[in-house]
């Protein structure tokens, strides 16, 4: 919000509901709710008529009730990344070297590191901090070979602008209830998840539903979920799976009615995460940090994750 006072990035204050389709997922909101009394995170749970009320395009046959995060905030991502990067080069004075790929850095004397960059140019610093995303080949991967990391593929689409429907904030669905890590501290989770088919398309998949209308009036769906291990991921191409495109419009037409969609992008996401670890973290040495693999919580998680552990790397 500050930074939004100073320079638009686009952040707008819309919320975010998550819509349960059956009592199951109406229980694990329930619980969710009780669980930010606890801890003082504002969310409200929304009754079936008033999700209609409030979303006239939804089917009145698919939610039961839902759980809306008045704080919550979404973005264009692009712009923001875009508008954010300049506002830092301009306002703040950061040297930032886009397509200059750093290919070796190591430890000279006891307080600085030399780091060579693709371009030929030699860079003397006291710190580095590697956050190199899914490429693990070029810095330290013989630490990454065994590091556990995994990378997970999305599918996304979008559709054509449309005129006659309005969706604001980001609306998360059913399954995405059933598969976002929040829901684990719930109570009823695990017996809930016992109760599923682990060999069903969807969860073979990962597949949920999310949905965001974008300012020009198209929507944003996904998203699916494969994983690889590093090595696979070397190797993996960048090609959509139609079935899973298919999969996931069946399901929206469940929510909403597609007769008017019209699909005009689709594209692969990849990012890493661990298996069993919030994120990666290793140090080289007492200058040389390496973290990476913050899984799908980039974007919301991001700026905080980045300012603990600079605060953290500095101190």
């Amino acid at each position: 919000n500050d930074l939004q006072s100073i320079v638009d990035i686009s952040v707008r204050k819309n919320g975010s509901i998550y819509i349960a389709s059956d009592h199951e997922e109406l229980q694990l909101i329930e619980e969710l709710n009780e669980i930010n009394l606890d801890s003082d995170y504002p969310s409200e749970l929304v009754t079936k008529q008033r999700l209609l009320d409030q979303h006239t395009w939804l089917k009145p046959d698919y939610p039961v009730g839902g759980l809306f995060f008045k704080n919550e905030v979404t973005v264009n991502p692009r712009q923001m990344v875009s508008d954010v990067l300049k506002y830092l080069k301009e306002k703040k004075g950061l040297d930032l070297q886009m397509g200059n790929l750093a290919i070796a850095t190591e430890t000279v004397g006891s307080d600085s590191v030399l780091t060579r960059c693709s371009n030929g140019q030699i860079v003397r610093s006291k710190k580095v901090l590697v956050c190199s995303g899914t490429d693990f080949q070029t810095l330290f991967p013989e630490l990454f070979a065994t590091s556990g990391i995994v990378i997970s593929k999305l599918q996304m689409l979008s559709t054509k602008p449309i005129k006659n429907m309005n969706i604001p904030g980001s609306v998360l669905t059913g399954w995405t209830i059933r598969r976002y890590e929040a829901f684990q501290a719930c109570p009823s989770y695990r017996s809930i998840k016992e109760k599923e088919d682990a060999h069903s398309f969807k969860n073979k998949f990962g597949i949920h539903l999310l949905i965001k209308q974008a300012e020009d009036g198209s929507l944003i769906l996904g998203d699916s979920h494969q994983y690889y291990t590093i090595e696979e991921y070397a190797s993996l191409f960048s090609e959509t799976h139609q079935e899973i495109d298919d999969f996931i419009m069946l399901h929206l037409n469940e929510i909403v009615d597609c007769s008017g969609l019209k699909i005009e992008k689709k594209w692969n996401g990849f990012y890493s995460q661990h298996p069993d670890q919030p994120y990666f973290a290793a140090t080289i040495d007492k200058n040389i940090h390496v973290l990476t693999a913050i899984g799908g919580k980039g974007m919301t998680a991001g700026p905080g994750f980045s300012e603990y552990h600079l605060n953290t790397i500095l101190s």
